[in-house]
Order: C-alpha cells, then sequence, then structure tokens
C-alpha cells in the first residue's frame, strides 16, 4: 500500500493497493478508514464497486482505478480534524482458500504552508556584540507551522525569542 505520510486540505490524496494474488482468484478488494468501510471493489458481483458514507472520506468516483493486481482510490475534500486517522487496504481470494491481506498507514491531513518562511529586518553582517532584531513569519497552516531561529548552526536560547501567533480570514495559523 502507498499513501503519504501528511496529506494537505489544499490537494487531492491518492491511495494505492497493489497484490499479487498468485494463482489464486481476487473475490474482493475494501478501504477502510479506522476501521469503517468506505469503498469496496468485487470484480465478479454488479455493481463491481460499492461506497459507503465515512466522516471525513470524500471519493472522488472519477479517479477510482482497480482491476485484478491493484485499486487506486482518490479523496477529495480533506479537512484536517475528520480525514486524519489509520487507512487500510484489505484484499481476499474467492474459495476455497478466502486467504486476506491487509495493510495499514496511519495519516495526518494538515494544511501545509504555501510558501516558505519570510525573514525580515538583517543586515549583511554584524559585528561581536550587536544587537539582532529580525522576524521569521510562516505562510498560513494549520497547524501552525514551527519557527526555530539558529545561532551558529545551534538552535537558538529561546529567552532570545518572543513568539507571535495569529489567524487569516480562512482560520489558518501564521507564527512569526
Amino acid at each position: 500500500m502507498s499513501a503519504p505520510v501528511v496529506a494537505d486540505t489544499k490537494q487531492d490524496m491518492e491511495l494505492n493497493c497493489r497484490f499479487d494474488m498468485e494463482s489464486e482468484e481476487l473475490y474482493a478488494v475494501k478501504w477502510y478508514k479506522d476501521d469503517q468501510e468506505f469503498f469496496r471493489y468485487m470484480p465478479h458481483q454488479q455493481p463491481h464497486i460499492m461506497t459507503f458514507p465515512v466522516s471525513g472520506v470524500h471519493l472522488a468516483p472519477q479517479n477510482t482505478d482497480c482491476d485484478r493486481i491493484h485499486c487506486k482510490v482518490q479523496l477529495t475534500k480533506l479537512t484536517r480534524h475528520h480525514s486524519d486517522g489509520a487507512y487500510r487496504c484489505e484484499v481476499s481470494s474467492e474459495a476455497p482458500t478466502f486467504r486476506l491481506a491487509a495493510e495499514t498507514h496511519n495519516i495526518t491531513v494538515a494544511t501545509l504552508p504555501k510558501e516558505k518562511p519570510r525573514i525580515l529586518g538583517l543586515e549583511e553582517t554584524y559585528n561581536e556584540g550587536d544587537i539582532l532584531s529580525a522576524n521569521c513569519t510562516s505562510s498560513p497552516s494549520d497547524p501552525a507551522a514551527i519557527v526555530t531561529w539558529f545561532i551558529h548552526n545551534q538552535p537558538a536560547p529561546q529567552k532570545f525569542i518572543e513568539e507571535m501567533r495569529t489567524s487569516d480570514n480562512d482560520g489558518l495559523l501564521f507564527r512569526s
């Protein structure tokens, strides 16, 4: 199974499941989120595909592709607190063996920053003892990006750092 570790709310998320049935016949491929089935592919039944409502899961049916060696589903309209979870692909074979194989991936959904952080207020050079006053601002995200300052490749002492948090109209967070 292939799936992202972190999925961005601004993009669709693709889940892929590949399998080798060897000499056995495929019975079903099922997709679950947090142990709730949301998709089923059964090549020998009509309809081949069935979907089930699960909170935070919105399928893009035109981007679903399943056959006897793989099954790809695409999810859209991801939300941070509802689409997070454990996604599992479960593959089973026909009678008489009814073998079952499954793989699970935990996926975190977040709104990732669109841009690199912006640093303002830096001079070209400093002399020892000079006071440096600069601002590093992340672009909007949820959760807020973590901003870390370094001095000579070492994290700057916390006593030299002032953190400010704000949010935009969409509720996305900034950190400076």
